[in-house]
């Protein structure tokens, strides 16, 4: 029983003994500790400070449409920059591109993440990477500058032809119609009503009288019968010669009132119908043209104008461009010296501990075999 006791009383731990040894080693102790501490504080004080910066780009835009789609250029930048290649080192003048991807929820935007050993170099190569993505689509907007420039020119040359001549013909047409094309149905009109219908009439008085003196011719040579056969012959022969021209001149009257008749209800007629449609058809058509039609084409045009040069001046088209202010950090991330310090005082201290307990343990272990 009095054995069992000793052997837990040797295997107990004398934290006063333990204490008692790393008194006595407390100069290696702390000797070892600021050895440790100081060669710590030596290689992050000597070692050159890295910095770093986070951007955020908006990606290009003309209208509602990117100049790029946005995986596409990340991938074509961590392409060009090398970023997905680990053994790439941070050089003087030469910063690393140590992340770019697209900003979640926000698919416009890139996030990117560069080291190196300034603030200076770092946004250097910044504007550097701002400067290849604005220059590898110049061309989509010298393009874009192009073709809006061309459309304007193209609409201003269409409404100032639309405000000066096309108005002018318009108002030429509505003149011509008003005043010689209409005139000269009214000098038909004119001309068949004074002149043929005069001629005409006049005929028909001529032929009407001659009528008449033929039946009078007639009535006169019936009354001047005789029975002498050979005046019988002469009067009959007269008779037959007035009774032709008595149905000559009917005919003729005939005809001449026929042809008055046409005149009248045909071609005086359709001439002013032909008045009336230019005055009430093709007159209001024009007119509605030049009142109307002409206007709102002039309005259409302005609208369409103002439209595209608003796109050279407002936001309609922006380039790439750093959003918000560049995140700089003022001291540099690694080495992180303060952390570093205290990270080698404890485990230097710790590791000293560590070793004291060692040697004794090699000491104690010498004595029991001596023993």
């Amino acid at each position: 029983m009095e054995k069992e006791i000793l052997a837990i009383q040797e295997d107990e731990i004398d934290l006063k003994e333990l204490f008692k040894t790393l008194w006595q080693k407390r100069v290696f102790i702390v000797v070892f500790t600021f050895v440790i501490t100081v060669l710590a504080g030596v290689y992050s004080f000597t070692r050159t400070p890295i910095y770093e910066i986070d951007s955020t780009y908006r990606i290009g835009f003309i209208g509602d449409e990117l100049i790029e789609k946005p995986n596409v250029l990340e991938q074509k930048l961590r392409l060009i920059y090398n970023v997905d290649n680990p053994d790439k080192k941070i050089e003087k003048n030469n910063p690393k591109i140590t992340e770019i991807k697209i900003v979640k929820g926000v698919e416009n935007f890139l996030k990117i993440e560069i080291q190196g050993f300034s603030n200076k170099e770092l946004l250097n190569k910044n504007k550097e990477i701002l400067d290849f993505i604005n220059n590898e689509y110049k061309y989509k907007y010298e393009e874009f500058l192009i073709n809006t420039k061309n459309k304007i020119k193209d609409l201003q040359y269409n409404l100032n032809y639309a405000e000066k001549i096309e108005k002018r013909k318009i108002e030429k047409e509505i003149e011509k119609i008003e005043k010689e094309l209409t005139l000269k149905v009214e000098n038909k009109i004119n001309f068949l009503k004074k002149v043929k219908l005069n001629t005409i009439s006049n005929k028909i008085e001529f032929y009407e009288k001659k009528l008449k003196e033929y039946e009078k011719n007639i009535i006169k040579i019936n009354k001047n019968k005789t029975a002498n056969k050979t005046e019988g012959i002469l009067v009959a022969t007269q008779l037959q010669t007035s009774q032709t021209l008595i149905m000559s001149v009917k005919n003729k009257l005939e005809d001449l009132k026929q042809l008055k008749q046409d005149i009248l209800i045909l071609q005086i007629e359709e001439l002013e119908f032909e008045k009336n449609n230019l005055i009430n058809e093709d007159l209001k058509k024009l007119q509605v043209n030049l009142d109307i039609e002409l206007p709102k084409k002039i309005y259409d045009l302005n609208q369409k104008l103002l439209k595209e040069k608003r796109k050279l001046k407002t936001n309609y088209f922006k380039r790439t461009y750093a959003e918000g202010e560049v995140l700089k950090h003022k001291n540099p991330i690694k080495p992180k010296k303060k952390l570093i310090v205290v990270v080698s005082f404890v485990t230097g201290f710790i590791l000293s501990i560590f070793l004291v307990f060692f040697m004794q343990f090699i000491k104690s272990f010498k004595e029991d075999e001596n023993e």
